[in-house]
């Protein structure tokens, strides 16, 4: 739901003393999206297409993902997940990726995108995020990515590639209550 009704609600069920949701669930997230291939940044050459259906790559960027992201929703093993980009280290080690996934035919989404603690700084999650980016919009008119919204980095990321942040929304469950406690 949008980020202020989830506020208004909350605020609202607050007051009668309803627990609307299980703690810790759910989250504040920005939806975003682009039309316009970032430029290249030093680092695109480094970016290559990683085999996700590989054992030894997607047993790599599984590690990588709990590791940087550890509350990501895609990861190899997931079938919308159709292809990942990444940035493999001189021991070849998988040090950033980004999924792109498709819950819809045709409309292109960005997951997964973490880069590896120690090389964090660097610019490598704004060169794969920016390289898929640019392989997807040759491909598709658009593409879209959700982020946590207390993701600072991500967001300085995005629009650095020229994505555009349109919804704030909330997510959670539901907790159990009879109609009548509202």
């Amino acid at each position: 739901m949008p980020r202020a009704a989830y506020e208004s609600l909350r605020a609202s069920l607050d007051l009668r003393g309803i627990s609307w949701a299980h703690e810790g669930q759910g989250a504040p997230w920005d939806w975003w999206w682009t039309d316009t291939s970032p430029t290249p940044t030093p680092l695109f050459d480094k970016v290559q297409w990683l085999d996700g259906s590989e054992q030894g790559v997607a047993s790599q960027i599984k590690e990588l993902l709990n590791l940087a992201s550890p509350t990501h929703w895609a990861g190899p093993e997931n079938p919308l997940a159709t292809r990942w980009a990444g940035i493999v280290d001189s021991s070849g080690s998988v040090v950033s990726c980004a999924a792109e996934t498709m819950r819809i035919a045709g409309k292109p989404h960005l997951a997964s995108v973490a880069t590896h603690p120690d090389h964090r700084g660097q610019g490598l999650a704004l060169a794969v995020t920016g390289w898929l980016t640019q392989q997807l919009l040759t491909e598709f008119p658009i593409v879209t990515l959700g982020m946590h919204a207390d993701n600072d980095s991500a967001r300085t990321v995005y629009t650095k590639l020229g994505y555009h942040c349109d919804y704030s929304w909330f997510s959670s469950g539901f907790a159990s209550m009879p109609a009548s406690s509202l």
